[in-house]
């Protein structure tokens, strides 16, 4: 049975895709979890540029490698 739908923020995503991030094992399960369970996982267009402008952005500038 579907357990609902849950917005993924900006930050989640961020650590999603980060395998050295210290949230990272917990986050990944958290979502390996949800998606077993037949959740939905949402983003926005807002989500999406937060994501690409952080990914973007260079580390000495608080961006990600």
């Amino acid at each position: 049975m579907p357990d609902g739908a849950f917005l993924v923020d900006s930050n989640i995503l961020i650590r999603w895709v980060k395998p050295d991030d210290r949230d990272y094992l917990l986050l990944n399960g958290l979502i390996e979890s949800l998606i077993r369970r037949g959740s939905t996982l949402c983003y926005t267009s807002q989500n999406l540029a937060e994501f690409w402008n952080t990914c973007t952005r260079p580390t000495d500038r608080n961006g990600t490698d």
